[in-house]
This record gives structure tokens, sequence and C-alpha cells, in this order.
């Protein structure tokens, strides 16, 4: 069985899915499209590591996919924090943060510290890790997909 790269949206791919799943049992087919999803995952993981987002390791060891269903695995984010750097936000600063910023720059003497204890708000911006990712890595992840797919269709004739 060749992959052949054609241009087609994930709803279709999707669907073929759902139609081989009739043929191949369910966790096999779960185990296929994770195998794909890995594919996404880790270029996510080395989007994060070059976007600076590794100080503790939390986020890029929460980057992993995770089976919904024998159709579906998404790519999940495990750190609470992972949307914030994803989509950017801005935060209000509270009575407590302000207390720390204040300390820190007491500490530290560092004018940033003094700059957010100032403020009324933060803002963290869009670094975008995963959709990035899922871009670049759409038809890797397929090609993946359809080449586990047959090494268990070719296991299932034998």
């Amino acid at each position: 069985m060749a992959f052949k790269q054609k241009a087609f949206n994930l709803l279709q791919f999707e669907k073929k899915i759902v139609a081989l799943g009739h043929a191949i049992p369910g966790s096999d087919l779960a185990d296929c499209i994770e195998d794909g999803a890995w594919v996404i995952a880790l270029q996510a993981r080395d989007n994060a590591v070059a976007k600076g987002l590794f100080d503790t390791g939390n986020l890029i060891d929460g980057i992993k996919p995770r089976k919904i269903n024998q159709y579906r695995v998404d790519v999940r984010v495990d750190a609470v924090y992972g949307a914030a750097h994803e989509f950017g936000v801005t935060v209000e600063i509270t009575p407590r943060q302000r207390r720390f910023f204040w300390a820190k720059w007491s500490e530290t003497r560092n004018p940033m510290w003094k700059a957010l204890a100032l403020s009324a708000t933060y803002t963290i911006p869009e670094r975008a890790y995963l959709r990035p990712a899922i871009d670049e890595m759409k038809l890797p992840a397929m090609y993946v997909v359809a080449k586990s797919l047959e090494k268990k269709i070719r296991s299932l004739v034998r």
C-alpha cells in the first residue's frame, strides 16, 4: 500500500478514518492515530523550546496525545498556563501579586518588579507553539497514520 499525498482537509481525513474503523479493531485504530498525533506533539515541544518556554519543563512534558475514542486523538497541553502562552493574555494584577512584586523589587532593586508593582495589568504575549506544529506537521502526521494503518492491516491479513 503506497501513501499518495493529496490535498484534502481534516474532515475528509476523519471520515476516511471512521470508515476504516469498521475494518480495524478500535484500539488498533486509536493506536495508529496516536502515532500521528505524536508527530504534532513532538513538533509542538520543539516549538515551545525554540520560544523559550522551558523553565521548569512542565509545559513541554505536558504536551502529549490523549485518546478520546477509537476515532479521535487530541494533542493536549496539561500545563494550566499553556493556553496563556499559546494565545496570549492580559491579566489584572491582584493585591497579592502586587505585594509579591514589591517584595521582589525590595529584594533585587530590579526596575521590572517596580514597574509590575505599579501597573494595573500585565500581558503575556502570544507565543504560539501548538497551532504552528499542527500547520507544519499535518501531512507528515497523516503519513505516519497511514503507515501505521498499513502495518496493522498487513498484520490482520496474515
